[in-house]
């Protein structure tokens, strides 16, 4: 009888590693593409992904030829941002605060970034906070208007 049990207990306890080591519960978080993006925050996620990869195609295609961009310089128009945009270099970031507001076929989206990088070798500010819109047109989501402006220290 005590060898029957020995036997039951060293069988679960192989099942259990067994099911320990295999796939989670939950199955693999899905990543976003753009194609399946739901939200505002999907979306500023997904453009400043492309932005740390330097995809520059796949930015400039998000944006409108009539896009407007704000910082603390000033208007920016579509060229100005993707010159801007293009001296960054971005290790790592983060997005959290995210609102979003439907506006029709628009949605305004506002967060705040922290950031780990640099631009035009000088040091991004750590917090920015950011307001995007986005219209969804057929080809996808497309940004009209875009302002940054870092938290105050």
């Amino acid at each position: 009888m005590l060898r029957f049990w020995r036997m039951v207990s060293s069988i679960v306890v192989i099942l259990c590693v067994l099911g320990l080591a295999s796939c989670t519960m939950w199955g693999e978080k899905k990543s976003h593409t753009w194609k399946s993006a739901t939200s505002g925050e999907h979306l500023a996620r997904l453009f400043w992904q492309e932005v740390k990869a330097k995809n520059w195609k796949e930015v400039e295609g998000r944006m409108t030829a009539t896009v407007v961009g704000m910082n603390s310089r000033g208007s920016l128009t579509r060229e100005q941002m993707m010159e801007h945009l293009k001296q960054m270099d971005i290790a790592d970031f983060q997005i959290g605060e995210v609102r979003t507001e439907p506006a029709g076929v628009d949605l305004v989206v506002t967060y705040t970034l922290t950031v780990r990088g640099t631009v035009g070798g000088k040091a991004l500010p750590e917090s920015i906070r950011m307001m995007s819109v986005w219209q969804e047109l057929n080809n996808g989501w497309v940004l009209i208007a875009h302002s940054a402006v870092p938290v105050a220290a």
